[in-house]
């Protein structure tokens, strides 16, 4: 049976234990471990691993349905959902904070299928039964603090965004490209900008 290196883990595995990416120059093989790795790496906290690439080109989303299981899946949906969503809502506990499914929005409510936490889809802060949305003091106060630290709002889902290393070039939880020093769309502003 033939073999063939795996570029992520460097070890031979039969060819029908291994897929190839058509990346360019030239097509990536990965063995299925590696490339399930990739995946679930891509369905975890760190947004900007998602969609999956090779090469900086996605990997088919088909692909990752055949390759995930059925639970995987299901959050691979949801992290498309999420990231496809115009105005997500997350919950408002700070200790849950999870994406809230449009299904779950009712009567501008939002409840978490998680913690079960419901969340004001208007304001996204917690549910404040039939008042109007508060000026709450402890956004207030992190808007202040944001000013302070210079913090940058990302400008497609609100969320607060700190930059501690790297480059001004930002990819928020939701998807959203922007430069952190202005707030305007990546490579749209006349800011410094590295060679990407």
């Amino acid at each position: 049976v033939p073999h063939i290196r795996c570029v992520a883990c460097l070890d031979f595995h039969p060819v029908e234990n291994t897929i190839t990416l058509e990346c360019e120059p030239q097509p990536h093989v990965y063995c299925r471990a590696c490339l399930l790795d990739l995946f679930e790496a891509s369905i975890g906290s760190d947004a900007s691993l998602f969609p999956p690439r090779c090469c900086k080109k996605p990997v088919s989303l088909d692909l990752c349905r055949q390759l995930l299981p059925k639970e995987e899946v299901k959050k691979f949906d949801m992290r498309i959902e999420e990231i496809t969503t115009k105005d997500p809502i997350y919950c408002s506990s700070p200790h849950c904070a999870q994406y809230i499914q449009k299904r779950m929005i009712s009567s501008g409510i939002a409840r978490c299928l998680v913690c079960n936490q419901r969340t004001c889809a208007v304001c996204k802060a917690e549910e404040h039964q039939d008042q109007l949305c508060p000026d709450d003091e402890g956004t207030k106060m992190l808007k202040d603090q944001a000013k302070k630290e210079r913090w940058q709002e990302c400008t497609s889902c609100k969320n607060l965004v700190e930059l501690t290393a790297g480059c001004f070039h930002i990819t928020c939880r939701c998807s959203h490209q922007f430069c952190y020093l202005c707030g305007a769309p990546w490579k749209q502003c006349p800011c410094p900008q590295m060679d990407e």
